[in-house]
């Protein structure tokens, strides 16, 4: 007995697709069905919390830059005020100009809060006032300078990679410190030849000079 197929040929082509289910695919050689896409908007709570924490980070550490920024502008101001009340005490004592000019300096670079102004003035008397004209006053501060570094530097623990530097510093420093009190001590001498007599003398001279012309004059 034969079969007969062909009443398959008479079933409509839109029903057999629509009944028609494709199989699940696998890779080869991995059995393993692949995972299903993950729905738009799913599992997206982590993510938000993440996005928060971050944010979150942020804006603690604007805030720690806007209260450090706060703290060392209360600082200048602090300082600044010393500067303007030594400023006028020095004036009133009749200190070195140079040494006064220097404090103004310093004292707007802390208003203004512009550190260049300051630390290019103070290089610039020094190199013209101090090592140029030979003013003793900036020679004086440098040297206070370079004797805390040096003290500094001889305290100073490093690695010994860096001995060797550390100890050439150490040596540039107390070339420095010596070149300075040279410098100082020449400054003085010359302040000294070139110092005004002062007051008291040229009065007893005048008074001297009064009476050995009186005398003469009995004579």
């Amino acid at each position: 007995m034969s079969l007969d197929f062909t009443a398959l040929n008479n079933i409509p082509l839109h029903i057999a697709k629509k009944d028609f289910t494709e199989p699940i695919s696998h890779e080869e050689g991995n059995l393993a069905l692949k995972p299903e896409k993950t729905a738009t908007g799913q599992n997206t709570a982590p993510q938000g919390a993440l996005i928060h924490s971050h944010r979150l980070d942020a804006e603690l550490q604007e805030r720690e830059r806007t209260r450090e920024m706060y703290a060392t502008y209360q600082e200048n101001i602090k300082r600044a005020g010393s500067l303007r009340a030594d400023l006028l005490k020095g004036i009133q004592r009749g200190e070195d100009p140079l040494a006064l000019l220097l404090k103004a300096v310093e004292c707007i670079s802390l208003m203004t809060g512009d550190a260049v102004i300051y630390d290019q003035s103070k290089a610039d008397i020094l190199a013209i006032y101090g090592w140029g004209l030979g003013k003793p006053e900036p020679l004086r501060k440098e040297l206070e300078n370079a004797q805390q570094r040096l003290k500094r530097l001889r305290g100073a623990t490093v690695p010994p990679e860096a001995e060797a530097r550390l100890n050439n510093a150490i040596r540039s420093h107390e070339e420095l410190i010596l070149s300075l009190q040279g410098a100082i001590a020449r400054a003085n001498d010359e302040e000294g030849h070139n110092s005004p007599r002062p007051v008291s003398s040229i009065l007893e001279e005048v008074i001297a000079g009064i009476r050995e012309k009186q005398g003469a004059q009995h004579e």
